[in-house]
């Protein structure tokens, strides 16, 4: 077997490389080692590797390494190149290798800062995809790893990240971009390389969690000159570029080894555009539609210019065909907001092509709209033919005679089956308000009684009432009218038949209804009259069998005839047509339609004589004013369309494509009105090519003297649309309402009159040019402080009341030419403004013409270290002006860094130097009574204006610090601003209070680390003590008495003590952390160096650049390490480090203590502790930064390196923090877990068939505690594989860690360190023994998570809720812990349950089944980890210097009673037999209690159902005569059942830790194995003998006659056998003791009840003067099962217990001893049927008998001697 899995294994891995090398070909540039990889390289630059000393051996793969020569860009774009990139990358959805025609390389970085380089080796990082799908995604691809299994990550298209992504393809694919090039003032690649670089760094800023990090190093290379160009990119690239960006990795080999990185891309631009046209049903093109695009991939609409708006701002289109080009990528619906004319709305989302040809002119979308339906009116009116009055209650269907379909009530169309009765009300109506126009019948279903209704339908007529009548049910007349149909002349000689429709029977010429063949020919006479009389009520027909003379048959099909009334019947000699042409929304008739009329059948048209003929000759028919063409006799035999040819006036043609004419109807033909286009074009008045944007115009219809609102429709002035020419100054109208337009324009362009308020004609087709002058203003603004000086209100870019300032110098430039220069207070000719700072430049002086205000900028200059531009706002009180980005830039560098360079003078100056060469001048100035030391820079000018006004040193400064901001940095186009009065006002520019770098230093104690090492774990446990006094940089505050007070740190004594017996176990680290801050946080400040002194006790561990408490594990993480110096002795107090801090704020320092302070803590007394010295922090230089850039350092109230720390109360600034001491000190507690042992609360009642558990918590209801149970805390050991008591460590000694429960349950243990533990509970007692007790339950999912997954934090869960902790030892000591090797005697469960078998793992309960009050069971808690704190989230509030408490309460353990046991036996009586001595059955006997038996009654037994009530043996009752008695036979059937009483338990662990219920099969069931009866002594038993109500005997039911000698004391109880046992004979007083185990085979669970065991016994009667009495006695004397407690004894007040073999037939009830009762002592284990009564054969008594004879004798001597007396004494 071994060498076939080899064979099968070899062939599978076959099978994987070779699919391999199929699937994943190797490349044709061979893997190399790195030196002929470089070696190759080398030979394609032409150069000699200088062989630097780099490794040379590892493997390159040419799937995963492209190499690139920095000497020869034409490697860039080398096929090899290509092809591993191509190789490498592919596209992950569908394998295939993505390639496109253009291609460019960009690498991010400036070379010009490295030295030359030999060559350069790169690996495939990560790849970015640019909208591969044509939907507008973008995806990342990484290296597949755990954290990123799937190696993509989407990039939402609508996010700024993609957005600059699509920048940067833009850029890559466009090298040649004209407009791009001139953006940059160096040649183009390099700007390429840069612009693209940029775009990147700005996707990864607005995406770091999605885009590779190596991106972040080109944010540098992106400067402000290239600003323009990014965000044209950004505009012109966004969804309209597709390709793949790779990002490569490695290294450089140079004299310096740099790393570098390259962005290769290869992709193209996309084209996305749409073509649509709207069509009619025919799929003729229609006007009047009006749409808006809506994409949604990115879930946007397409606005002006193809931009992505809201709905709101979307494009409405309406023209057709729509055709759009260079769409945003993504999938495109359309959605129709308004339809044409007279037709339905498409309301669902049309589906767009985006790949429709443009050169084909047939290739569109074709959006079919329906026309909308007209509606008619339809009324039926009923009525009696003969009375005329209105019939109620006629019942109609109507049907569509185009679909065949029928009404239904909401008048919609189903079949014939589902249609609704339409029934005629009081007035004999049916009324259909409105429906679609068709042709409809009705058909008469119910008919009014007593009338007689129609079989044929009736055709409705439209918008008008058709009346129905209905004969009465008599004879009827009929009368027809034959007339001319145009003259209505009376017609002789038309003939017809006439059949009833019901009978489909004829009349015949005596008004009889006959056979078809028999029918009669009615002949029309002069008068045109036929008139028939009297004959049956039916419904008639008139069917024409030949027309008059000259005319022609018209109703061969028959026409239906109103019942005694006139049917007029009209023939014609030819046909008319009838055509009328209306508006289709007005309903006008409308004259000037002109149509041709075509016979489809023949091809011919009408001509003005009616006659047809070829199209050449055809007539022109044109409506009338009525808007009607009538032609009358038209030939017959024609089918007629009717072809519109020119429409109304202000009309467009409907039906180009034809009308079918109605025959001597009239056609209605509608028309829709004719649309309009107009174009306004805005221009300069002076130059026509120079279109003017912003013209806004309103459009009227003066032919209804209405406007046009934004739907294009016309409607009230107010409702006036404004429309506003577009950057080409045009306004475009398209499907305007016919009618004569005028433009009035409301408002002029920017820098404009309004030149047509009075309105211009527009012209149909044609653009009209609307000429406007242009203007010229003044400007006018105010200088403010955002938020006023000193920042007293919250900043908010805006300029308020109160914030102007002056001072502050103002220039006019147009281009670069100087205009005027203004102090803000003062305008251009020199007058004061106020003391508002505001200012103003008059344009007629300085000739600011309103046309060419977009090449005028004002420029602001002020003191740029204190002062900063605010945000710009074009709202009216905003900024408009914004610095130079280089002067900010070049500003902040140039005083980034500063360096201490002279102490205070005597004078209070101080200077520091900057990084650029240049000093910073301060004055120190000391206030110590407010606890402050500060120094302020000088600053100092003496500037004036062009009109000699000084500006004001506070906001202005030296040439040194000064600063510029512009309009045109800003944006800000005053040529787009709003002019009134001639003045272009607010043009604002705020300033704010810069935040300077308000440099402090604090240094505090961080945190306090604990470890104490468990040398028999070989584990550390630590506790982290944070530590909250903090001055928030307040030197007031850290002055104080209450800042300086030493801060302390308890430690427990057992820890201390520990540490004395195992060396270097305990260790205590003191962390300060020291932060070095600008108190504003947008500013980063490097401290370049700081000096710390600390305590000559501490040893330094390490600094680092950061910290965190990790309070679950307890200890400090550290971050990288920060560079330091070699420890210094500064004096005998203190040693001293420097720190070199670098780009850090907040470093953290770390200190051990030295052992030798710890151990002295061991013989110290409360309260006394051992002093650590105060740690003390100073800056000495330090730069800053802000959002990643170099910063002003300057501190406006500090300088560096001018303190003294030995000092360092009297010569504080904020550059200097320290640290309160520290005391270390004894804690007056100790670690204790505490809890209570209960007994979980049940019902005290039996509860038969239900469940004894708790709930498993303690609560009000557990009132009972459990004493003496002993409890032990026992040491588990680091990974669980030990348990071992654990030890208490104190001043007294070392001890185990045991105890017992006291009177109230409760419990303590302490003194312990921490550890791995268990609480342990051993029970078992007289009050509370195992075999009826056990632990109350332990929720599963407590279980599951606290033992199976070892939640040792357990115990401090759910703290509020008194939960049972432990679960006890079930079937095996290591379960969960190695427990068995406390070995305390205690016993498993599943042995305990086994107390009661005989080696059969069976239970088996009898009288002497006893309880074991010795037996111990142990329970045991689920793992606790006891930390060194109780809790490692405990923070010390160190002020108060509290002390943990480590109490772990509440590790509670309750015992529950276990499921009760109890079953019970019925015995009865089943059948009664009683036999002749000649087998005759003299009486057959069932008892019951409604039975009727002569000479027989019946009593049935009754039980206990309370304590006090007693049970009652019933009694069956016969008399008998002597002759029946004589030899007759008796037979006694008895009948037993067992039932189980018990309550509900279940054998399983999940329900005995759990209380989870198993299934069926896991329910304890009970066994009776075996009863004892008890057989009168008068009756006999007989094997053999058959039973009464069966077959059987009573062998098949296991009864066997004990061995009274030697089973007895088997199976009752000692006292009962003495009883019960003859003393003389040493045998049973019973003759027939039967032993039954017939029950054994019934396992019984709550509830159920045994089939039936049986009994029969007998006995001979014989005649005797006494009653004969037999009874029976049951008792069960065992019962089996495997799982449980013992049969339950005691009484509740609702059941009662029971003790199996303690029963006495002689004496049920032990407190009778006379009677033979049950009385009270009914228990269910054993049961007695009722006695057997035989009377005598007079059915009394053999003494009654003889009282009686006596007393009749003595009445006859009486009687015999008063006659003798009578006799003597009458002689």
């Amino acid at each position: 077997m071994k060498t076939k899995s080899r064979i099968i294994y070899m062939l599978i891995m076959f099978f994987a490389i070779l699919s391999i090398f199929i699937f994943f070909p190797t490349s044709n540039v061979k893997a190399r080692t790195a030196q002929e990889f470089y070696k190759y390289v080398d030979t394609a630059n032409g150069i000699v590797d200088a062989g630097h000393g780099m490794p040379k051996t590892t493997v390159c793969s040419a799937e995963d390494i492209a190499s690139i020569a920095q000497y020869n860009p034409s490697l860039y774009y080398s096929n090899e190149f290509l092809q591993l990139i191509g190789k490498a990358v592919t596209l992950r959805k569908n394998g295939d290798i993505f390639t496109m025609d253009k291609g460019a390389c960009v690498d991010p970085h400036n070379y010009s800062n490295y030295a030359t380089y030999e060559e350069a080796a790169y690996y495939v990082r990560a790849i970015i995809d640019i909208n591969l799908s044509g939907n507008g995604d973008v995806y990342v691809h990484v290296p597949v790893s755990k954290a990123d299994p799937t190696g993509q990550r989407a990039i939402g298209p609508d996010t700024t990240a993609a957005r600059w992504l699509y920048a940067a393809a833009y850029l890559a694919s466009s090298p040649s971009d004209s407009a791009y090039k001139n953006t940059f003032t160096i040649n183009y690649p390099a700007a390429l390389g840069v612009g693209v670089s940029g775009a990147l760094a700005r996707a990864r800023q607005n995406n770091t969690a999605k885009i590779p990090t190596m991106l972040s190093a080109t944010d540098s290379l992106a400067g402000s000159k290239y600003e323009a160009g990014l965000n044209d990119a950004y505009n012109k690239g966004y969804l309209r570029y597709k390709g793949r960006f790779v990002l490569l990795d490695g290294y450089t080999y140079s004299s310096q080894g740099a790393v570098q990185s390259q962005v290769v891309f290869r992709g193209d631009t996309t084209n996305t555009h749409i073509k649509l046209e709207k069509v009619d049903e025919k799929g003729k093109a229609l006007r009047g539609a009006t749409f808006i695009l809506y994409n949604t991939s990115l879930k946007k609409y397409i606005g002006k210019g193809n931009t992505l708006v809201s709905k709101a701002s979307a494009q409405k289109l309406n023209y057709n065909p729509i055709v759009l080009q260079n769409l945003p990528a993504g999938k495109y619906v359309a959605q129709e907001v308004t339809a044409p004319r007279g037709y339905q709305k498409i309301t669902s989302n049309i589906s767009l092509s985006v790949t429709r040809n443009l050169n084909s002119s047939t290739d569109y979308d074709k959006v079919k709209n329906t026309k909308l339906p007209v509606y008619i009116k339809l009324q039926i009116y009923k009525y009696d033919t003969k009375t005329k009055k209105a019939l109620k209650g006629a019942g109609f269907i109507i049907k569509n005679k185009a679909t065949n379909k029928y009404l239904t009530k909401d008048l919609k169309e189903v079949a014939k089956n589902k249609a609704y009765t339409f029934t005629t009300d009081e007035k004999g109506e049916i009324n259909i308000p409105k429906i679609k126009k068709a042709t409809y019948i009705a058909y008469e279903t119910k008919v009014p009684d007593g009338y007689v209704g129609r079989s044929t339908g009736v055709t409705l007529k439209m918008n008008a009432k058709t009346p129905i009548g209905n004969p009465q049910d008599t004879n009827i007349d009929l009368q027809i009218k034959k007339i001319d149909s145009k003259t209505k002349v009376p017609l002789k000689g038309a003939v017809f038949k006439i059949r009833d429709e019901k009978t489909k029977k004829y009349l015949n010429s005596s008004g009889a209804l006959v056979a078809a063949q028999n029918a009669y020919k009615f002949t029309t006479n002069a008068k045109g009259i036929i008139s028939i009389k009297d004959v049956p009520a039916g419904d008639y027909k008139a069917y024409e069998v030949e027309a008059p003379e000259g005319y022609t048959v018209s109703y061969a099909d028959g026409i239906s005839l109103e019942a005694d009334d006139t049917t007029v019947i009209p023939n014609t000699k030819s046909i008319s047509l009838t055509i009328k042409k209306l508006d289709d929304e007005t309903n006008k008739p409308l004259q000037g339609a002109v149509f041709k009329i075509k016979d489809e059948k023949t091809g011919k048209y009408l001509n003005a004589k009616s006659e047809l003929v070829a199209e050449a000759e055809a007539a022109e028919f044109t409506t009338d004013k009525d808007g009607l063409i009538e032609i009358d006799d038209v030939p017959i035999d024609a089918t007629y369309v009717a072809y519109e040819i020119q429409a109304p006036e202000g009309y467009i043609v409907t039906e180009g494509n034809g009308i079918e004419l109605e025959k001597n109807e009239v056609t209605e033909v509608y028309n829709t009105l004719k649309t309009l286009s107009f174009n306004i074009y805005k221009c300069d008045a002076d130059n026509e090519n120079k279109a003017l944007q912003g013209a806004k115009f309103k459009i009227k219809n003066k032919t209804e003297n209405k406007w046009l609102n934004s739907s294009l429709e016309l409607d009230t002035e107010q409702k006036a649309n404004i429309f506003v020419t577009d950057a080409l100054g045009m306004i475009k109208l398209e499907n305007l309402r016919n009618g004569e337009y005028e433009a009035y324009e409301v408002e002029a362009p920017t820098g404009y009159y309004v030149e047509n308020a009075n309105g211009i004609t527009l012209v149909d087709d044609d653009t009209v040019t609307v000429p406007n002058k242009a203007e010229s203003v003044d400007i006018e603004g105010t200088v403010f402080l955002d938020g006023g000086k000193g920042k007293t209100n919250i900043r908010n870019d805006i300029c308020e009341d109160g914030e102007g300032i002056n001072g502050v110098r103002v220039i006019l430039k147009k281009g670069d030419e100087k205009v005027a220069e203004v102090s803000s207070g003062y305008d251009s000719r020199g007058n004061s403004t106020g003391k508002d700072g505001k200012y103003k430049f008059y344009g007629e002086d300085l000739k600011i013409a309103k046309t060419e205000l977009s090449s005028y900028k004002v420029i602001f200059e002020y003191n740029g270290i204190k002062y900063e531009n605010v945000a710009t706002s074009f709202a009216n009180n905003g900024s408009k002006a914004s610095e130079s980005s280089e002067d900010r830039s070049y500003m902040n560098w140039k005083y980034s860094t500063v360096t201490s360079n002279s102490k205070i003078d005597a004078n209070g100056r101080s200077i520091n130097n900057s990084v650029s060469g240049s000093t910073v001048e301060y004055k120190y100035s000391q206030y110590p009574n407010e606890g402050r030391y500060e120094s302020k820079v000088i600053y100092e000018t003496n500037a004036k204006d062009d009109k000699g006004h000084s500006y004001d040193n506070t906001y202005y400064a030296n040439d040194k610090y000064h600063i510029t901001a512009s309009t045109q940095n800003a944006k800000y186009d005053l040529s787009k601003q709003n002019i009134v009065d001639k003045t272009i006002s607010n043009v604002n520019f705020g300033i704010y209070e810069r935040d300077l770098p308000d440099m402090a230093i604090k240094d505090k104690l961080y945190a306090a680390q604990v470890d104490l090492t468990r040398q028999d774990y070989g584990k550390t446990y630590s506790h982290v003590y944070e530590y909250n006094r903090n001055d928030n940089f307040d030197i007031k505050v850290r002055m104080s008495d209450v800042y300086n007070k030493s801060l302390e740190r308890e430690l427990y004594k057992s820890d201390i003590l520990y540490n004395n017996q195992n060396q270097e176990s305990l260790k205590l680290y003191l962390t300060y952390e020291i932060v070095v801050q600008n108190q504003n946080t947008s500013i980063n400040t490097t401290v370049n160096n700081i000096v710390n002194y600390f305590d000559s006790g501490l040893t330094l561990v390490g600094v680092s650049n950061s910290a965190s408490i990790d309070k679950n594990a307890g200890v400090i993480n550290y971050g990288q390490g920060v560079q330091y110096s070699s420890v210094e002795k500064y004096n005998n107090e203190y040693n001293k480090v420097n720190i070199n801090i670098g780009s850090n704020t907040t470093i953290y320092v770390r200190y051990q203590v030295n052992q030798e302070k710890l151990l002295s803590l061991v013989n110290l007394n409360p309260g006394q502790g051992v002093n650590i010295a105060a740690n003390v922090s100073e800056i000495n230089s330090c730069s800053a930064q802000k959002n990643g850039k170099p910063y002003t350092a300057i501190d406006n109230d500090s300088a560096v390196g001018n303190a003294d720390p030995s000092r360092r109360l009297q010569t504080v600034e904020d550059d200097l923090g320290w640290a309160p001491d520290v005391n270390l000190m004894i804690s007056s507690k100790t670690r204790i877990t505490s809890g209570v042992v209960f007994e979980d609360h049940t019902d005290q009642e039996f509860k038969e068939g239900q469940e004894r558990k708790g709930d498993g918590i303690l609560n009000s209801q557990d009132t009972k505690r459990v004493s003496g149970v002993k409890v032990k805390l026992i040491d588990i050991g680091a990974n669980s594989n030990v348990a071992n008591v654990a030890y208490r460590y104190a001043d007294s000694g070392i001890s185990e860690l045991t105890t017992e429960t006291k009177n109230d349950g409760s419990y303590e243990l302490s003194g312990f360190l921490p550890g791995n533990y268990v609480v342990v509970y051993q029970y078992g007692n007289a009050q509370y023994p195992v075999q009826q007790y056990q632990a109350t339950i332990y929720d599963k999912n407590r279980e599951s998570s606290n033992y199976k997954s070892h939640n040792v934090n357990w115990y401090k869960e759910n703290v509020n809720t008194r939960y049972s902790d432990a679960m006890d030892v079930y079937d095996n000591f290591d379960e969960y812990y190695k427990l068995s090797m406390l070995n305390d005697g205690s016993k498993k469960r599943t042995d305990i349950e086994k107390t009661w078998a005989n080696g059969d793992n069976v239970q088996h309960l009898k009288y002497d089944t006893s309880i074991d009050s010795n037996l111990k069971i142990d329970a045991f808690t689920p793992s606790m980890e006891f930390l060194y704190e109780k809790d490692n989230r405990f923070t010390e509030n160190a002020e108060n210097a509290a002390e943990p408490d480590y109490t772990i309460n509440n590790i509670d353990f309750g015992i529950v009673e276990r499921a009760r046991y109890k079953v019970q036996v019925d015995d009865k009586i089943n059948k009664i037999l009683l036999k002749s001595s000649d087998g005759n059955t003299i009486k057959e006997i069932v008892p019951s209690a409604d039975m009727n038996v002569p000479n027989v009654k019946y009593l049935p037994s009754t039980g206990r159902t309370s304590k006090t009530q007693k049970a009652v043996k019933g009694s069956l009752e016969m008399e008998l005569d002597s002759e029946i008695l004589q030899r007759a036979e008796l037979y006694v059937e008895y009948g037993f059942t067992v039932t189980n009483k018990s309550e509900l338990d279940y054998n399983t662990k999940d329900y005995y830790r759990n209380g989870t219920r198993g299934t069926d099969s896991n329910i304890v069931r009970v066994t009776v194995s075996n009863m004892i009866n008890y057989v009168d002594n008068e009756l006999f038993y007989d094997d053999n003998s058959q039973m009464l109500t069966d077959s059987t005997k009573n062998s098949d039911y296991k009864w066997n006659k004990m061995n009274w000698k030697t089973d007895a004391s088997k199976w009752i109880a000692e006292d009962v056998k003495e009883k019960l046992t003859n003393s003389s004979t040493n045998d049973s007083t019973y003759t027939t003791v039967l032993l039954g185990q017939y029950f054994d085979r019934s396992a019984l669970k709550p509830g159920q009840t045994s089939q039936p065991t049986k009994l029969l016994v007998n006995r001979t009667l014989t005649p005797t003067q006494d009653d004969m009495k037999y009874s029976d006695w049951t008792e069960i004397v065992e019962v089996t099962k495997t799982w449980g407690r013992e049969i339950y004894k005691q009484d509740t007040n609702g059941t009662f217990g029971e003790t199996l073999g303690n029963f006495n037939p002689n004496q049920p009830d032990p407190a009778d001893v006379n009677n033979k009762n049950p009385g009270t002592n009914k228990e269910p284990d054993f049961h007695y049927p009722e006695d057997i009564i035989i009377h005598p054969p007079t059915g009394i008594s053999k003494s009654l008998i003889l009282y009686t004879v006596l007393g009749i004798t003595v009445l006859v001597v009486l009687a015999v001697g008063i006659i003798i007396i009578k006799k003597k004494a009458l002689k």
